[in-house]
């Protein structure tokens, strides 16, 4: 077996530094668009819940006119924007601050303002929950949802570096 010199395991050590760092830099590259991938990835989660209350909701709410049922629906924005654009506001799910991203499903709007009278009930109606039971399923599965997300959107990028 040929020996090796003092001068060749150095050059070998500095190559395998060398790789080293480039390796570190494309990570450090990729950790830099984290945040970015991963709200990316929880809007998308946000959307995906957003959708599945709005299409329990809508399955549960009692039918007359149907006003109600199509009241029921979700969008981007913060609540301050959602209140006036629509005059009406009932309830929110999401992540992030008032104007990061947020999704808020709501019911009702300037036509359909009895909503709560209907989920809550009267003196002369009983209730008939519709949107907090489907707010409530939802919810609860979102806070494990968006941890599985970022995890697995981080776990992504560094096995593709």
């Amino acid at each position: 077996m040929a020996e090796i010199s003092r001068g060749q395991k150095a050059a070998a050590t500095r190559r395998a530094n060398l790789e080293r760092q480039r390796k570190i830099a494309r990570i450090n590259e990729q950790l830099r668009f984290l945040p970015f991938a991963v709200q990316d990835a929880m809007r998308k989660q946000l959307e995906e819940t957003a959708a599945r209350i709005v299409a329990k909701a809508k399955a549960a709410a009692p039918v007359r006119s149907g006003a109600l049922r199509d009241s029921i629906r979700w969008e981007y924005g913060s609540r301050r924007a959602l209140a006036r654009r629509t005059g009406f506001k009932d309830s929110s799910v999401g992540v992030g601050g008032e104007d990061d991203f947020s999704v808020f499903v709501s019911v009702g709007s300037k036509d359909v303002r009895y909503s709560h009278l209907v989920e809550f009930g009267t003196e002369h109606s009983a209730a008939q929950p519709f949107f907090y039971p489907a707010v409530r399923s939802e919810t609860n599965k979102l806070n494990s949802d968006v941890k599985r997300t970022g995890r697995r959107v981080a776990r992504n990028m560094v096995e593709r570096s």
